[in-house]
């Protein structure tokens, strides 16, 4: 069973003009190193943590976090055979450190499959794990893509690309394309959620590629 859950919180920035925000919107966007010892410990998450990004634009100082929580368990059957039933979720968290508050989440997404009886298997794909400021507007967006399956032979993945900007989610769903030889079989489909249509035209541009490419649609 693949489903999603999906929780908005709010944004980072504030509508109403202040002389601390008038002095921070002349902070440009910075992307940081960020690696798990600089995670302050303020900041509270589920899971183990896969990847984190660090970065600076007018909203403050900003942290996502990617985790992967798994609940996995066995069970024995008459026969004393022990059966596993795979249940993983996995997070993101987008944490922001302003002027008015510390550490506010801002957004958090959780994702997951539960009773999987066949082969688990989860990635975070870290070659598009990125940040962009593609509007311009020094507020960054954070992509992630990452594909899961419960399967027990060799077929499409589920994929999904995640776009973030100041709380707001837009996403692109579908499946892998899988080689076999010099050929490809199955999967290649592709649903462009309807958040893309108030997004600027960067946005999708950006992300119908990246999705293409980590999908191996050719």
């Amino acid at each position: 069973l693949l489903t999603t859950a999906l929780i908005l919180l709010a944004s980072c920035s504030k509508s109403e003009k202040t002389k601390q925000n008038v002095e921070r919107e002349a902070i440009q966007f910075k992307e940081l190193t960020c690696k798990k010892s600089d995670i302050p410990i303020e900041i509270k998450y589920k899971g183990n943590i896969e990847h984190c990004m660090k970065w600076i634009d007018i909203n403050g100082e900003n942290y996502f976090l990617l985790s992967v929580e798994d609940k996995s368990h066995q069970e024995s059957n008459d026969d004393e055979w022990f059966e596993t039933t795979a249940n993983l979720y996995w997070h993101g968290y987008h944490f922001c450190n302003n002027q008015t508050e510390k550490f506010k989440l801002v957004r958090e997404f959780v994702d997951y499959v539960e009773n999987c009886g066949f082969d688990l298997m989860f990635e975070f794909m870290k070659d598009y794990f990125k940040l962009t400021d593609l509007d311009s507007n020094n507020i960054a967006e954070i992509t992630v893509i990452y594909k899961m399956t419960c399967a027990s032979d060799v077929s499409p993945w589920d994929i999904k690309l995640l776009m973030f900007e100041d709380g707001h989610k837009f996403a692109i769903k579908g499946t892998t394309k899988e080689d076999y030889g010099n050929e490809q079989f199955g999967g290649g489909d592709k649903k462009i959620d309807n958040s893309f249509r108030t997004a600027p035209k960067e946005f999708l541009e950006y992300a119908e590629t990246m999705f293409e490419r980590a999908a191996n649609i050719k």
